[in-house]
């Protein structure tokens, strides 16, 4: 009975990945197995090398806790009790500094065009799509 259910199975899986049942794999229960774990194991490494979305947070601090230090640019974080104006020219110049850096490791990964998102004032950091072997 256990063989019967293992050949069903292996016919079920094998019919979902769109591959031909074979008789081999019919008589086989455990080739059928070792067939299926082979292209799961490789459908799971093709899986590995794709790219996914990540988040990625930068060293530098973002534009609303920047209190200077880099030449040209000027404090851009609120003093205390203030409120933070990210359309001031400091936050904007500042902002744009940041962008540049997380531009410029996109470049250097090769993944210039996949950048999603761009965080600046909150927090310094970047959406991208990217391998595992990028990330």
């Amino acid at each position: 009975m256990r063989s019967m259910l293992v050949v069903l199975a292996a016919v079920a899986a094998t019919l979902a990945a769109g591959a031909p049942v074979n008789a081999q794999s019919v008589r086989n229960p455990q080739a059928a197995d070792k067939s299926l774990l082979q292209r799961f194991a490789a459908g799971r490494e093709a899986a590995s090398r794709e790219a996914k979305v990540y988040v990625v947070q930068m060293v530098d601090q973002p534009a609303i806790a920047y209190a200077g230090g880099v030449a040209g640019f000027a404090k851009s974080a609120p003093a205390a009790g203030e409120r933070y104006d990210a359309r001031s020219g400091q936050a904007q110049m500042y902002a744009a500094r940041i962008g540049g850096q997380q531009d410029a490791l996109l470049a250097r990964i090769g993944a210039s065009q996949r950048k999603i998102y761009s965080y600046r004032h909150a927090m310094n950091g970047f959406a991208a799509r990217l391998t595992p072997a990028q990330a």
